[in-house]
């Protein structure tokens, strides 16, 4: 029998990350997607072959990881741009996380963590038991994000925004399972409202 799966999402800046880092901490396993991504792009030459036909061969770095900056630059400058990378990109992914899950034993691990930023945007709820919804205010994001990745102007920054789902659509989705954390105040505030709704769900 699989684990259950908690689906930890949220836009850009919200603070996905200091969830993870929580239930990591608490001796979860965690599946990073979009850290799995870049590995499966450095590893698959299918993928790699996807993305220089959709993008260029600028698009693949010599050592065959995914070149960044060009990827940013060309794969956010629309929207059917975008879509055509998580076109060539999500279902590999997928895959990829659900070897990962039926490797691991629920009587070992009752629930795991799947950190996934684009979670709504591409449909992928399904894979979830639970969701939680990190959510902030758009300026409080826009700040993070700044600071955490100076090399992004900010045109770059509202282009990569602009493609993510709002909060408010997001939780239209939400089920009666799922929870959603606000991330507008201090760092140990957010983490004492996940402690409490971790105690709360899972003991």
């Amino acid at each position: 029998m699989v684990p259950r799966v908690l689906c930890i999402t949220g836009g850009m800046g919200a603070g996905k990350s200091l969830a993870v880092h929580f239930f990591r901490d608490l001796g979860w396993p965690v599946y990073p997607a979009d850290e799995r991504a870049k590995f499966l792009v450095t590893t698959s030459s299918r993928i790699q072959s996807d993305l220089v036909s959709a993008f260029g061969p600028d698009s693949i770095c010599p050592d065959g990881s995914p070149n960044a900056p060009y990827l940013g630059i060309h794969a956010f400058s629309s929207y059917s741009n975008w879509q055509r990378l998580n076109e060539i990109i999500h279902p590999a992914v997928n895959e990829d996380f659900i070897g990962w899950l039926g490797a691991l034993d629920a009587q070992d691990h009752p629930w795991v963590v799947k950190e996934s930023a684009l979670l709504f945007e591409i449909g992928n709820q399904p894979t979830c038991n639970r969701v939680l919804l990190i959510t902030a205010r758009e300026a409080l994001r826009k700040r993070r994000i700044a600071q955490r990745n100076p090399e992004l102007s900010l045109e770059a920054l509202s282009s990569r925004m602009s493609f993510q789902w709002d909060d408010d659509r997001k939780r239209k989705l939400l089920g009666s399972d799922d929870f959603e954390i606000t991330n507008d105040d201090s760092t140990e505030n957010f983490m004492r409202k996940i402690a409490l709704w971790a105690h709360s769900v899972f003991g």
